[in-house]
């Protein structure tokens, strides 16, 4: 199989899970790759978060201006710089071990196809890092007031 840019060399290390897919009545598998070492987790991690959290500053920055303009995506910039090693440690270090160790339990020990435990693990994944997230820029940012 050929990779997606033409090379065999990018899938030599992953792992290979086929999925059955129907389409026009007809029924045929594909293909799933997914990280099997440390590295190959932590690159798929660091792009994730770049995009989630890019994402998710560039939605709180247009709520607070009050429209989505190219000032947006600018001013957006710095505040990836410290939030995004913020979500990639939280992500690596406490989301996935507590998500991968739930959805082991949710789906069971061996789960008809990958997907219901890729599911489980990104659902269990939204589910922590949305709140942990909130909390951290509502600390780090809003700065909340001291309670007397």
């Amino acid at each position: 199989m050929l990779g997606f840019w033409g090379h065999n060399s990018l899938q030599v290390s992953l792992e290979t899970h086929t999925l059955p897919v129907i389409t026009n009545n007809t029924a045929s598998t594909r293909e799933v790759y997914m990280p099997k070492n440390r590295v190959q987790t932590a690159i798929f991690t660091i792009m994730m978060v770049l995009v989630m959290v890019y994402g998710m500053i560039c939605y709180n920055i247009t709520l607070e201006v009050g429209g989505l303009s190219n000032f947006v995506f600018v001013e957006a910039l710095p505040e990836l710089a410290f939030m995004g090693p913020i979500a990639f440690l939280l992500d690596m270090l406490v989301v996935s071990p507590i998500a991968s160790r739930h959805a082991a339990k949710l789906v069971g020990p061996r789960p008809q196809t990958p997907f219901a435990m890729v599911a489980a693990i990104s659902a269990l994944s939204v589910q922590l890092m949305c709140p942990l997230m909130s909390l951290a820029a509502t600390l780090i940012i809003k700065r909340p007031a001291n309670v007397n």
